[in-house]
């Protein structure tokens, strides 16, 4: 089964030429949400990288880095509720 999901994964990545995802990072000393934004364009070898505001804050008092990863598709919207996740 895990060959299988492997096999679907390895032909979904060799026909696509955009990579894209969210990760989330924390919760700033005011309790903001803070995520990064990748996207990589195979045809030109382009990577771009976006920080919320608020990740210098990640270094501050009171601060909370992510737990454990949390990663979602670049085109969905942000889940309301990191916590539960």
């Amino acid at each position: 089964m895990l060959s299988d999901i492997n096999e679907i994964y390895s032909k979904n990545a060799k026909k696509n030429n955009i990579y894209s995802g969210k990760r989330f990072l924390g919760y700033t000393p005011n309790k903001k949400e803070v995520w990064v934004t990748m996207k990589y364009v195979r045809d030109t070898k382009e990577l771009s990288l976006w920080v919320d505001t608020g990740f210098h804050l990640l270094y501050k008092k009171g601060a909370e880095l992510a737990q454990s990863r949390l990663s979602i598709k670049a085109n969905s919207k942000k889940t309301k509720d990191v916590k539960r996740l």
